[in-house]
């Protein structure tokens, strides 16, 4: 909810009402909060696999679960994240060309 232009309202269950976001990776304003997805900017697998030493589970579940820096978690337009699907940064730019 940080990265809301206009913050959303959290009524029960968590459920969103409101917000207004701006996907990085597309440059699509979103105003449903169902048609965002949170994206590991840099992918899990990428990460655990390019380590030279096997990372402990509970060193995997804090870098999963970040979001002390932007860099880690970034919410995006799902549509945006399916398209870079686990690729890694080499691989997929956004054209937004974040």
């Amino acid at each position: 909810m940080s990265e809301a232009l206009e913050a959303p309202v959290v009524a029960a269950g968590c459920k969103l009402t409101g917000g207004v976001w701006r996907s990085a990776y597309d440059d699509v304003v979103v105003t449903d909060a169902a048609r965002l997805d949170v994206d590991h900017f840099v992918p899990l697998a990428e990460v655990f696999d390019s380590e030279r030493t096997p990372w402990s589970a509970a060193r995997r579940e804090a870098y999963a679960n970040d979001q002390n820096s932007p860099d880690t978690l970034i919410a995006v337009s799902a549509a945006s994240n399916r398209s870079k699907s686990d690729k890694d940064p080499a691989e997929w730019l956004p054209t937004d060309g974040l």
